[in-house]
């Protein structure tokens, strides 16, 4: 979503993506545990039913490697839900980027054209969206989730090119690995 002018690309923070993320990751939880409780019922009934075939320390390993796939699983889950709650709660009001002749707002910090050092996507880490991060000569960079936004990388590039006069593009190549 953009301005009506084409004095500047300015977008609004958007939290649908993050909070489809949350809800994904919620019901990804819930389907393991329900999945691990099944799994307890029938490892159960099973060995109930054939108890005297079920001897040796075979069968403790064997159990003992389910359980703990299962167990691995619901922590992978439950640490993605944590993370996409996070992520959710970075989401900001108001603008998240604005572009325009004079510089580049990112999560209401603004720098001009001459202190832009650049701009990137950076790649997501394990369970976590891509980022857009403006990098500054002087000064720690600013970053926001790409899906906090919508609006696509490309728009984002070409828009820092047309407004900087070529200076200043968006490196995409993280996207591409």
């Amino acid at each position: 979503m953009t301005d009506r002018s084409v004095e500047a690309l300015a977008v609004p923070y958007d939290p649908t993506a993050a909070e489809n993320r949350v809800t994904r990751r919620k019901q990804q939880l819930r389907a393991r545990l329900i999945s691990l409780v099944i799994t307890l019922v029938i490892m159960t009934v099973f060995y109930v039913w054939r108890r005297d075939d079920l001897t040796g320390p075979w069968v403790i390993a064997i159990y003992a490697a389910v359980i703990v796939i299962a167990l691995a699983w619901i922590v992978v889950c439950w640490v993605g839900l944590r993370l996409a709650r996070q992520e959710l709660a970075e989401v900001g009001q108001g603008l998240a980027l604005r572009i325009d002749r004079t510089g580049v707002e990112l999560a209401g910090t603004f720098v001009g054209w001459p202190q832009v050092a650049g701009l990137v996507v950076i790649k997501g880490g394990f369970l976590r969206a891509e980022r857009l991060q403006l990098r500054r000569t002087d000064g720690e960079p600013v970053s926001v989730a790409l899906e906090a936004m919508a609006v696509k990388p490309a728009t984002i590039d070409q828009t820092a090119r047309a407004y900087s006069a070529g200076r200043h593009g968006v490196d995409l190549s993280e996207l591409d690995s």
